[in-house]
């Protein structure tokens, strides 16, 4: 048998990926389908708690979110980390219903930004790293951005 190869020393890039880590909760809305194009318009409540967690080593934060948008469960597993060989975030997820999604991440200070094809989330991070104000956007028509649904995240750990 082989013996793994010994453990590395993450770098700054990684150990940032800590500000996610513990147990938050999010409230906010859900702009309904078809409804995006205005976020005065109509809207499903969304409530989640969701668990962030550093691998041990310290390279990759798995995420697990439990949410309801109106009364559907919207439930998912979810992988942020970082490549050194590329210089950049990336993030995979899972979801309940079936998708899976892949996102390029990139950070300026507290804010992380995810993007994909046709989604897109802003993620501000308040100085102390307790609340977090979320933004998300997709692209129904598959060219032009509508709100998606907006929440904020309290750390409850």
């Amino acid at each position: 048998m082989t013996q793994p190869d010994p453990p590395g020393v993450p770098s700054a890039p990684h150990l940032a990926l800590r500000v996610w880590a513990g147990k938050w909760h999010a409230e906010g809305v859900s702009y309904l389908p078809g409804d995006g194009s205005s976020p005065n318009g109509a809207t499903s409540p969304w409530v989640s708690d969701e668990n962030y967690e550093m691998l041990s080593g310290d390279y990759f934060l798995v995420q697990r979110w439990s949410a309801k948008v109106g009364s559907a469960p919207f439930n998912g597993l979810g992988v942020i980390s970082y490549d050194g060989d590329t210089q950049r975030y990336v993030s995979r997820s899972f979801e309940n219903h079936g998708n899976y999604r892949n996102y390029a991440v990139k950070r300026d200070g507290d804010t992380w930004i995810f993007e994909g094809e046709t989604e897109r989330a802003r993620y501000d991070f308040s100085r102390d790293g307790r609340t977090c104000v979320i933004k998300w956007e997709f692209k129904p028509d598959g060219k032009t951005w509508k709100p998606l649904c907006d929440r904020t995240a309290k750390r409850i750990d």
